[in-house]
């Protein structure tokens, strides 16, 4: 069994950017987050609020 307890936010943090990062098949390869930058071209507005409910959501989520 691994023990998660001793793993840090920053790595925590590497993790999800690795994997924001990484091609998907299902995005004609391309990463979850350049799908989002294009989808922000495409509708600015919506795409905006999304970005501001997830960084809130993070936050609140966040151990000091």
């Amino acid at each position: 069994m691994i023990n998660l307890e001793n793993i840090t936010q920053v790595q925590i943090n590497k993790i999800v950017n690795l994997l924001d990062n990484w091609t998907r098949i299902r995005f004609g390869f391309k990463s979850p987050n350049e799908v989002f930058a294009q989808k922000l071209n495409e509708n600015s507005a919506v795409a905006f609020m999304t970005w501001i409910h997830r960084y809130i959501y993070e936050c609140s989520n966040f151990e000091h």
